[in-house]
């Protein structure tokens, strides 16, 4: 089954949005989030959107089970974060 998995993770990958670290802006439209291939693991703090705020040990080809409303600039190490935005 390794064709479905490659065609579910290309439609996965072709709707995410590249993510700008911010600690005063809401990110567009929340969703789950990750790092490309070319980015760097690290950590990344959040607001979940069913609230609280968390810091995640984010990993290249992880998509944690959380949906996002916010990604911070400060306490954010990972680089070339995106977000698979929520279905509208």
């Amino acid at each position: 089954m390794l064709y479905d998995d490659q065609i579910k993770r290309a439609l996965f990958v072709s709707k995410a949005v590249a993510v700008t670290p911010s600690d005063s802006t809401d990110l567009a439209i929340p969703g789950e989030i990750f790092i490309d291939e070319a980015g760097t693991e690290g950590n990344v703090k959040v607001d979940l959107l069913n609230g609280g705020t968390i810091t995640i040990a984010l990993r290249r080809g992880e998509v944690p089970p959380y949906l996002v409303k916010k990604v911070y600039a400060t306490d954010t190490t990972a680089v070339g974060i995106f977000v698979n935005p929520l279905e509208q």
